[in-house]
């Protein structure tokens, strides 16, 4: 609107949830959208979600919501290369859902006996998340999808985007950063990153 980039590209180097691209695209606001993140798991969610989204929702649908499953989808996460990509990609997704604020290391909300207040089916409305999932993959041909370091993608990749584009950099946190993220920087990565920004 008032930088005039309305219907221009929109990128993140660190893509996470991706929340605020995916709102302008579906919001119409731009009309592509360039995710990136090295992480393994989140780089499996969005490539299932845009090409196995079927297989997806179908995941989301049946998906056992109890301790014993959450604790299924945490030895996945921690072992993803002895894990088909879906399965990895299912798992993020999962422990986002059903973990205290989303972080995958984090632990179950309500609790290994479910008594807290909240319980861990909080934040997993099937219905909801299965309508959001098919709308994003419905934009998939809006979606470039990238499993790059931030540092080569911000370096090789963003020169050759459309100068109609807002960039949206967003490095992980410094502080308590390894316990919020399956990856995360050093003091020096943050100095080296600051500067290649």
């Amino acid at each position: 609107m008032e930088n005039s980039l309305v219907g221009g590209h929109y990128v993140e180097p660190y893509a996470g949830g991706a929340g605020i691209a995916i709102e302008l695209l579906l919001n119409d606001k731009v009309s592509h959208i360039h995710l990136n993140d090295s992480c393994v798991g989140v780089y499996a969610f969005w490539r299932s979600v845009l090409t196995k989204t079927e297989e997806f929702c179908r995941r989301i649908s049946r998906a056992s919501i109890t301790v014993e499953e959450w604790r299924r989808q945490k030895e996945i996460l921690k072992r993803p290369a002895t894990h088909d990509q879906i399965d990895i990609g299912f798992s993020m997704f999962y422990l986002n859902r059903c973990n205290r604020s989303g972080i995958p290391s984090g632990g179950v909300i309500g609790g290994l006996k479910q008594e807290g207040k909240w319980k861990m089916d909080a934040r997993f409305p099937r219905n909801e998340l299965i309508r959001r999932i098919e709308a994003i993959a419905a934009r998939k041909k809006s979606i470039t999808l990238k499993n790059w370091d931030a540092e080569r993608f911000i370096l090789e990749y963003i020169p050759q985007i459309p100068s109609d584009a807002l960039v949206y950099c967003d490095p992980p946190y410094f502080h308590k950063a390894e316990r919020l993220y399956l990856n995360h920087y050093e003091s020096k990565d943050h100095i080296r990153i600051a500067r290649i920004i």
